[in-house]
């Protein structure tokens, strides 16, 4: 995955400090893990509707944690993230992406939720995130 990659080979970001944002994306956008490296590689975002903005959202207050008797390195979300009075179709994918750099084809991709079937939303989609974090590093005993 690019972005752990890219945590390792000297492009590192600190994950509490930048503008992480989400975007939502239609189910016509083929996710590639391996070679989707920045936000200009993404595409089929909605376009504005309602309550969504193109762009996306920034996720809050995150934060890096420690679990000892686990071993985990925790990616943590921070505050739950919520767009209001959508009407949109067929959402199939949210995407993660560092968008303090200032343009698409610098801002590195963090992260993909693949709902696995595509949704309609008609009111509040809202994301809160897993207690144990967006993602966790599992460092061996």
């Amino acid at each position: 995955m690019p972005f752990i990659r890219r945590q390792f080979d000297g492009n590192a970001f600190d994950w509490d400090t930048v503008d992480l944002k989400a975007t939502l994306h239609t189910a016509l956008y083929v996710p590639d893990l391996i070679n989707h490296d920045f936000f200009s590689d993404v595409n089929n975002e909605f376009t504005a509707t309602g309550g969504y903005t193109p762009g996306g959202i920034s996720l809050a207050a995150r934060t890096v944690g420690w679990d000892l008797t686990t071993r985990q390195i925790r990616l943590l979300g921070g505050a739950q993230i919520q767009w209001n009075e959508l009407t949109l179709n067929s959402i199939r994918y949210i995407v993660i992406r560092n968008a303090t750099p200032v343009t698409a084809a610098t801002q590195p991709l963090v992260s993909l939720i693949d709902f696995e079937q595509n949704e309609d939303v008609d009111g509040i989609l809202s994301v809160a995130w897993d207690a144990t974090g967006v993602g966790r590093l599992v460092l061996p005993a």
